[in-house]
């Protein structure tokens, strides 16, 4: 009883770790998600291995393997579509990860447990700020609504020309009897990408463009 205690509550402990973590830059699977999933997880595994060892029937490892399948569900609610803008991929990688940490405790691997807690977290803090370091490629959806058909040419032409954009696809299309262009563009190595685009106002004079919007892009 006692051994089952102690993983139940490293689990608890280190799956709490990682959610402070995630609490503490505002993520929605906090702190009681991740000491939730990492207690269930822990829970399952002892249950799983609990059945076998007193009755001799029944395979460990199904359980497990239910938990990862699972856990997946819930890693996709953290997941969020904001506009072209997508959210929450880390946290659910965080939470797939913690599933995991609870597994090890349930399974008495105790190093392994916090091994990866601590891997983790490096990767989470440490990581998170040496990605601001170094400059990277920005992807966005330049949006320009004409009051004509016709000028697609022009605009691309002027975009590859003019702009710091490298066009990679475009769509147009007819809204409320206006002539849409979108494209999916690509600034290489600018920390401030938005600081050019205001030499795309001069599409306005040139092609009576009413509206030009630049949207982020994941």
């Amino acid at each position: 009883m006692i051994i089952i205690v102690v993983k139940v509550l490293l689990a608890a402990i280190l799956g709490t770790i990682i959610g402070f973590e995630r609490d503490v830059h505002g993520r929605d699977a906090g702190l009681r998600t991740h000491l939730l999933v990492c207690v269930g997880s822990a829970l399952f595994m002892l249950i799983s291995l609990l059945i076998y060892t007193d009755y001799q029937v029944g395979d460990p490892a199904r359980i497990a393997a239910q938990i990862i399948a699972g856990i997946g569900f819930l890693g996709a609610g953290s997941i969020i579509k904001d506009g072209v803008t997508v959210k929450g991929l880390t946290t659910a990688a965080v939470l797939w990860c913690v599933a995991g940490v609870g597994m090890a405790c349930g399974a008495g691997y105790y190093f392994l447990a916090i091994f990866i807690t601590a891997v983790a977290l490096i990767g989470l803090l440490a990581f998170g700020k040496f990605e601001r370091t170094y400059k990277k490629d920005h992807y966005k959806i330049l949006e320009i609504t004409m009051q004509e058909e016709g000028k697609l040419q022009n605009v691309i032409e002027y975009i590859n020309e003019q702009t710091p954009y490298i066009i990679l696809s475009y769509n147009c299309y007819f809204e409320n009897e206006k002539f849409k262009l979108q494209f999916t563009v690509k600034i290489k190595e600018t920390a401030n990408s938005d600081s050019n685009f205001e030499n795309m106002i001069a599409l306005k004079n040139n092609l009576k463009v009413e509206k030009i919007s630049l949207i982020n892009k994941n």
